[in-house]
């Protein structure tokens, strides 16, 4: 077991080499910036896709990952829920 752990650790460590070179290649100015690691630009890169153009704003990229407020609103309550359903806005 503790032969397996070993082989998976050193696994991981090669595939975050080679993810980190990935992402430094495709979108170095993304890397650059103050706050933005390696995974989350890989993140954002994997919700852009082959269209970064389709994310002109953070409402946008709020309704692709279904985290956009919706108006939940009845009455006199405002209320506002988060978007389950992601839409390609």
């Amino acid at each position: 077991l503790a032969r397996r752990a070993l082989a998976l650790e050193a696994e991981f460590t090669d595939i975050d080499v080679i993810l980190k070179e990935l992402v430094h290649d495709t979108a170095p100015e993304l890397v650059a910036r103050v706050g933005i690691g390696v995974e989350s630009a890989s993140a954002l890169l994997v919700a852009a896709g082959d269209n970064p153009v389709r994310l002109r704003n953070e409402a946008t990229f709020a309704h692709l990952c279904g985290v956009a407020p919706d108006d939940a609103s009845s009455g006199k309550h405002k209320r506002h829920r988060l978007t389950r359903t992601p839409t390609s806005r």
